[in-house]
């Protein structure tokens, strides 16, 4: 067995090309696996939304960070990036299945009727069951939320069209379009579906949307 000296870099990824890459990280799923002395959930919900920025290169280690409590997320639905890399989108959405019902949550707004302008502006949000996209910032290396939209639908998935200039939102009723804009995003249509809650993807060259419809109940 090989032990490393002390100038020695321990073994890691490494990418010809830079590359970033972006998980949500839904702090519900994790409480409701942490067992309490009588080895039962306990429902006192205290373990944190955050999403992890990882950046790939040939030259460096991964470079990783995880920032907390500003983009809330649940785990159905996944983070998308622009393009070029700037930008990252997370969406939330108030629809919980029976067991999650349970949580008893922290002091503080938790749905769209709780939230002012103010707060959306604000660096920290929980806002468990807010239905919301977060916009953040992957050039500043605190990765701020620079923009929040409100939708009066459950937005579980958001990707980003192959053109690079659009970001499809996935709601249990419509398909919203936005682009950024001025670090903020802009919606520039919505269309009515059918397919429930939908987890969708593009074809290749980006003009048909595959969706599967989840057979879900909504409470």
């Amino acid at each position: 067995m090989h032990r490393l000296q002390n100038h020695e870099r321990p073994p890691h990824l490494k990418t010809q090309t830079p590359i970033t890459l972006l998980s949500s990280n839904d702090g519900e799923i994790n409480q409701l696996f942490q067992l309490n002395s009588e080895q039962t959930t306990d429902w006192e919900l205290k373990t944190k939304y955050s999403f992890t920025v990882i950046h790939l290169g040939l030259n460096h280690p991964p470079i990783t960070k995880t920032v907390y409590d500003s983009a809330p997320n649940f785990i159905m639905g996944t983070p998308s990036m622009s393009k070029d890399g700037r930008f990252g989108l997370i969406t939330n959405h108030g629809w919980r299945p029976h067991e999650f019902q349970k949580f008893q949550l922290p002091p503080g707004p938790k749905t769209n009727a709780d939230l002012t302008i103010e707060m959306l502006e604000q660096t920290h949000l929980t806002a468990q069951h807010a239905n919301i996209v977060s916009l953040f910032d992957l050039a500043d290396s605190n990765y701020p939320v620079v923009h929040r939209v409100l939708l009066n639908d459950f937005p579980i998935h958001v990707l980003s069209h192959p053109d690079g200039e659009r970001f499809f939102v996935g709601v249990s009723k419509h398909f919203y379009v936005f682009k950024i804009i001025n670090s903020k995003l802009v919606e520039i249509s919505r269309s009515p579906h059918s397919h429930g809650m939908p987890h969708f993807w593009f074809t290749p060259n980006g003009d048909q949307i595959i969706a599967t419809q989840d057979v879900l109940k909504l409470h």
